[in-house]
């Protein structure tokens, strides 16, 4: 049974995790997971009267556990105490009931489907009679999702990091065009509204900036960010008014996504002047 859940509810995860462009690390899913089989597990255990608790706990309860872990708030509660402090949190409390909706019409979806193959379907009926065990076809059908799931990502993966995007910022109502990567390894964050952040160099906005005279009107700000290194420092924001990033076969608009003003070439020989966040594609 706890391999059954623990397979199971790694498929959820790796498909909520897309949906909702979390990035979570392998260790993150993985504990995750382990948590989802471990209460699989305590639940059955469990005496029949005390049902209704059970499913209170499964539906919610370790649902929202199981995606905190994934999705760590630990950065917004670490944080000073403010009132945008408080928005992100608030925002974060949105981002997570939307996650459990998801993750609970993901769960039922997959079960569904599952269930209609293995007893509605001629090849449901051959699996069960001749070829294998429930069991062994419910572990046949995770792993091979789970391979699916993971031959996909390392490739789109190593897609996107091969790509040269052409990006074009507007902010207030002028237009920045630049060329860009899409970084896996950028995941920094605004702490204050949870939303990513893509490095881009300042010099290209220079001009626009000098002929804006109230910075308010695009929530200019500052936020902590740390290098591979550990080299700890602050880095310039602001909110675009939309952000167009092009590659050969689609154009992809984000409205209000925000540009994090390097000092610094992001390329050292000029290839690209932007970072795309790993959480924006």
């Amino acid at each position: 049974m706890f391999g059954i859940n623990y397979c199971m509810d790694l498929v959820i995860l790796l498909i909520v995790n897309r949906i909702m462009r979390y990035h979570a690390s392998a260790i993150r899913l993985l504990l995750s997971s382990t948590l989802g089989a471990v209460w699989s597990v305590v639940a059955v255990m469990i005496p029949d009267r005390y049902r209704l608790f059970v499913n209170l706990c499964t539906y919610f309860i370790v649902t929202a556990l199981m995606l905190a872990v994934i999705n760590s708030p630990l950065n917004i509660i670490k944080a000073r105490q403010s009132n945008k402090d408080r928005y992100a949190l608030t925002n974060y409390l949105k981002e997570l009931f939307k996650g459990m909706i998801i993750m609970l019409s993901v769960a039922c979806f997959s079960g569904g489907i599952m269930h209609m193959i293995v007893y509605y379907t001629y090849a449901g009926w051959i699996i069960r009679r001749i070829l294998v065990t429930y069991n062994q076809l419910i572990y046949l059908i995770l792993i091979s999702v789970v391979v699916i799931i993971v031959i996909a990502r390392v490739y789109r993966t190593y897609k996107k990091n091969s790509d040269i995007y052409k990006v074009t910022v507007i902010v207030d109502n002028h237009k920045i065009m630049l060329h860009g990567i899409v970084d896996t390894g950028n995941q920094l964050t605004d702490k204050y509204t949870g939303k990513p952040v893509n490095v881009m160099d300042k010099s290209y906005f220079e001009n626009v900036l000098y002929q804006i005279n109230d910075y308010g009107r695009l929530k200019y700000h500052f936020i902590p960010y740390r290098t591979i290194g550990n080299n700890e420092g602050i880095i310039e924001v602001i909110t675009s008014d939309y952000m167009y990033i092009s590659g050969k076969d689609e154009t992809k608009a984000y409205k209000g996504a925000l540009i994090g003003l390097s000092d610094r070439k992001v390329s050292q020989n000029g290839e690209y002047q932007a970072l795309i966040n790993g959480r924006m594609i």
